[in-house]
């Protein structure tokens, strides 16, 4: 028999809902339960709620709300969503523009005009598009030596962009994920509606849709019943609480039960709240100023899995990790939160979805290997993979890459699952759907591309020398982030040292090139002396520290 909701929800309740509603069978509810295996009564866990036809069809709870009390997880319990929040704080800003209260073309400065003028109009479609260029307040923010145990509003937070004398790049002229684009919408909405962020959602959204238990945190000491503890793992059978006390809230801040957010989840379909009109703003991808299509809409991630639409958006915040993923033709919806922060959402998701979807190749679905090599047209590998192998460099997020030979193939050190070669500069990952392309014979340029997702350029750098360590040794400083760091050497090593917070010891990537918690690049003279860094992280393009 199967096992369904257990923890804080009643199970009567539970099991009189689902007996009305299709369930997977036997077979896939234990393909599905094996995909949580790892989750037992000592550990911390996930809810899953899966739903077809906009009917619940599986809920069962896996693991612990709480460590500290034995109490189990349920589909009632309530998780900090993350960035999951995204979409309700686009559904704010674009029921205001149903409204008629606000455009989305409108530059964020009409709203927010103690933001600088760094030379270029942002508008509010940038920012739910996360093409905007601002950098991300929450990397600049840590950079500063901010904690996210630390206490901070949205003063600590307005204060940071202030400080802000550049953009990652010109606005709409590409994509780069930055919290930055949320956090001011919430003040959007708040000035423009005349009441915050989080009454505007509860009074549109949520009570309009039945989520009794969800809201935007807007007080970090609020107590808020059944919610579960969020976890870190540091080590085998080691545990340690990750919450935060940050109160900023649009790119964040939702908390919410995987029960409410299919009510929300049916909304995208029924239209109780704003109609086609909002559905089809949440849903529609952006796109560059030269046309270029995003797969990042309002709030919302819509790209195709297996040759299926996809709708989605994943959360991590402190030790919380949620996903909401949904295939509208299929009518299937997957809602999972889960209150430890190696969780993996995505493949937790899609695993479950792989178990329910139908398997038949789509068209435009990669192919198997052997697909690819019959016929006497298909192309065979025609060169050795070892003139590829080396390092490489994005330069755009800071991400290296080491590629190793692997007998005929190539492989990411460290990684075991090979890119098959499919002849001259070309190789492929099958199972996750990328592809690995090199512009010559010698690698100068490498491009990945993986499905859904804007193709990726990486340059091949030399080797890093580590003989002269004690060059970059120093003291760097930053107006733009308030941030002193000072590195030396120790053992053998570069390690940062803050002014606040916690040390960071650097690894070496390549000349003058080093990475911890971001990349860091080293300048220098025309007489080769250091004299300054740049900080690289997911949501900041080369923060300039000056050498003291």
């Amino acid at each position: 028999m199967v096992r369904l909701a257990l923890g804080l929800l009643p199970l009567a309740v539970t099991a009189s809902r689902v007996a009305a509603a299709q369930r997977p069978d036997s077979v896939s509810v234990a393909r599905i339960d094996a995909v949580f295996s790892r989750f037992t009564t000592t550990s911390p866990g996930c809810a899953l709620n899966v739903q077809q036809g906009g009917k619940p069809a599986y809920l069962r709870g896996y693991g612990l709300a709480s460590l500290e009390l034995g109490v189990p997880i349920s589909t009632r319990t309530v998780f900090d969503i993350g960035s999951t929040s995204k979409q309700f704080t686009a559904a704010s800003v674009a029921l205001l523009a149903l409204d008629g209260k606000l455009s989305l073309d409108d530059d964020i400065r009409k709203y927010v005009p103690e933001l600088p003028d760094l030379g270029a109009k942002v508008t509010l479609r940038h920012l739910l598009t996360h093409t905007s260029g601002w950098r991300d307040y929450i990397d600049l923010m840590v950079f500063e030596g901010w904690d996210f145990r630390d206490h901070t509003t949205d003063r600590d937070a307005l204060t940071t962009l202030g400080r802000q004398r550049a953009l990652n790049f010109a606005p709409g002229t590409d994509y780069r994920y930055s919290n930055t684009g949320y956090f001011l919408l919430s003040l959007v909405v708040q000035r423009v509606a005349g009441q915050s962020l989080a009454q505007f959602a509860r009074e549109r959204i949520f009570e309009p849709l039945g989520m009794h238990d969800t809201h935007y945190l807007t007080d970090a000491s609020e107590v808020i019943p059944t919610k579960a503890t969020a976890y870190t793992h540091p080590g085998p059978r080691a545990w340690r609480i990750e919450m935060s006390n940050w109160e900023q809230i649009g790119d964040g801040g939702v908390q919410s039960t995987v029960e409410d957010l299919a009510l929300w989840d049916a909304n995208l379909t029924s239209g109780v709240v704003g109609g086609r009109p909002l559905r089809e703003l949440l849903t529609t991808p952006g796109r560059l100023n030269d046309g270029t299509a995003l797969t990042y809409a309002l709030g919302l991630n819509v790209d195709e899995y297996h040759g299926l639409r996809r709708v989605w958006h994943g959360g991590a915040w402190a030790g919380y990790r949620t996903m909401l993923m949904r295939f509208p033709s299929e009518g299937l919806s997957i809602l999972l939160a889960c209150n430890v922060d190696d969780a993996y959402v995505t493949l937790f998701t899609t695993r479950v979805a792989d178990v329910l979807l139908p398997r038949p190749v789509a068209a435009g679905a990669v192919q198997s290997p052997a697909a690819e090599g019959a016929g006497s047209s298909a192309r065979q590998p025609d060169a050795d993979p070892t003139r590829f192998a080396g390092i490489y460099f994005d330069r755009r997020v800071g991400d290296v890459v080491r590629l190793v030979a692997d007998g005929g193939n190539l492989d990411v050190a460290g990684r075991g699952k090979p890119f098959l070669a499919l002849g001259g500069p070309q190789f492929r990952d099958t199972a996750m759907a990328s592809e690995l392309r090199f512009d010559d014979a010698n690698g100068g340029t490498m491009i990945s591309r993986r499905q859904s997702l804007p193709p990726i350029t990486y340059v091949r750098v030399a080797p890093s020398d580590t003989t002269h360590l004690s060059e970059y040794a120093g003291t760097y400083l930053s107006s733009e982030a308030a941030a002193e760091w000072t590195i030396v050497v120790r053992n053998g090593a570069l390690v940062l040292k803050p002014r606040r917070g916690e040390e960071d010891t650097l690894r070496p990537l390549f000349r003058d090139a080093f990475a911890g918690q971001v990349v860091l690049r080293f300048e220098r003279d025309s007489t080769g002396r250091v004299i300054a860094l740049t900080a690289t992280s997911l949501g900041v393009q080369e923060l300039r520290f000056t050498r003291r």
